[in-house]
């Protein structure tokens, strides 16, 4: 959404943390958890914004545990990423 809204790059970047940060936060069984935030990281369309996004959420996230997760799935999706290639 914030993608195709016309907006600056900073705003939707801010815009997509604020996602992830929901993502990440929220009960898997309600569709929210590290692996559906790992998913959204990997669907961003410009490839260039997932670690900004990504360093832009870990300062929102409420606590070091998530903050550890979002790290820790952001390397192996690079990781994995890289060996699908």
């Amino acid at each position: 959404m914030a993608e195709s809204a016309g907006l600056s790059i900073d705003l939707r970047r801010e815009l997509q943390g604020r996602q992830l940060v929901k993502l990440l936060t929220a009960d898997p069984l309600n569709g929210g958890g590290p692996a559906e935030a790992s998913r959204f990281l990997s669907s961003l369309r410009d490839t260039d914004d997932a670690l900004p996004v990504a360093m832009g959420a870990m300062q929102l996230l409420p606590n070091l545990r998530s903050k550890q997760l979002l790290v820790i799935r952001h390397l192996f999706s690079i990781f994995f990423g890289c060996l699908m290639i």
